[in-house]
């Protein structure tokens, strides 16, 4: 006797949603590996950087205790970047990650995010607002993205730096632990690492 095809569509439906998994895989993967012809014609460093952002809430896991409730947002949030905050809500809208809806937030300071699940601190900072900087965010559950080259090894959690004219990222593994993270291991494949 012939099924009624609803164990044929559950197949189908988990192999459409793994051929989209490893899409959204390809399309990180090809963030990092743009030339610099193609760079500049494609996405400026703001995009690739929105881009990454949302891609890292993707491949981050949280502590339990990070999270308002199971069904809580997953905090985004920017400092000091309108440009790239408003590119990410973009990015985000109307998209989540598992059962939690994505929520960019804008905050004034490092500190006010620590109620983020991934912090985003734009611009050049001086070796003391580094400093001060993973101070304040010290013992939070935060996945904080510098812009500066010299975060991670420091002892921040991950930066951005342009290399061959293309943006990349550095994470510190040590950090996310400390911050009680756990990293994908395809997340980690894609970037620079420090300890």
């Amino acid at each position: 006797m012939e099924g009624d095809g609803l164990g044929s569509n559950r197949v189908f439906s988990r192999s459409v949603c793994g051929a989209r998994c490893w899409i959204a895989c390809a399309a990180l993967v090809s963030l990092v590996a743009i030339g610099p012809a193609a760079y500049a014609e494609s996405l400026n460093a703001n995009q690739l950087k929105a881009a990454y952002l949302y891609n890292f809430a993707r491949y981050v896991e949280w502590p339990g205790d990070a999270h308002a409730s199971e069904r809580s947002s997953l905090k985004i949030g920017v400092v000091g970047s309108s440009a790239v905050s408003a590119l990410l809500k973009k990015t985000v809208q109307g998209k989540s990650v598992g059962s939690r809806g994505l929520e960019v937030v804008d905050f004034e300071t490092a500190s006010a995010g620590r109620e983020s699940h991934i912090l985003f601190v734009a611009g050049d900072l001086s070796s003391a607002e580094l400093d001060e900087t993973i101070e304040q965010l010290s013992g939070a559950s935060v996945f904080v993205v510098a812009d500066d080259g010299a975060f991670a090894e420091k002892g921040g959690v991950a930066n951005f730096f342009i290399a061959d004219q293309r943006v990349r990222f550095t994470i510190n593994k040590s950090a996310a632990a400390r911050a009680r993270l756990k990293v994908s291991s395809k997340l980690l494949r894609l970037a620079e690492l420090v300890e």
